[in-house]
């Protein structure tokens, strides 16, 4: 299922009986799931797999990347933050229109 986020990518690498795994085995740049659930929505947003003016609800992008709704609201409004979503005043997530401005 694409947008499932892998068991790599949640920090699932097992070192079970190897006695020369790195000290911080399965902890990556992204040390948490919603700033893993985060990169793997900016990324989407960046590749267009969301398009410009469609509404993102956070059970839409925890649905997608098999999480709890508290990452996946987290990530949203971390993005939001950044300008990757438009948040309305109504609460409501949209992915922004670009123009020729911007």
């Amino acid at each position: 299922m694409a947008g499932v986020l892998d068991k790599a990518q949640l920090g699932g690498t097992s070192y079970e009986g190897d006695d020369h795994a790195p000290q911080n085995a399965g902890v990556t740049a992204a040390s948490t799931l919603s700033d893993r659930v985060y990169e793997a929505l900016r990324d989407a947003l960046l590749l267009g797999e969301w398009l410009p003016g469609q509404k993102v609800t956070a059970r839409a992008v925890a649905r997608q990347y098999d999480v709890s709704l508290s990452p996946a609201r987290d990530a949203m409004n971390r993005l939001a933050n950044e300008g990757g979503l438009h948040l309305s005043d109504t609460r409501m997530y949209r992915v922004p229109q670009l123009s020729a401005d911007a």
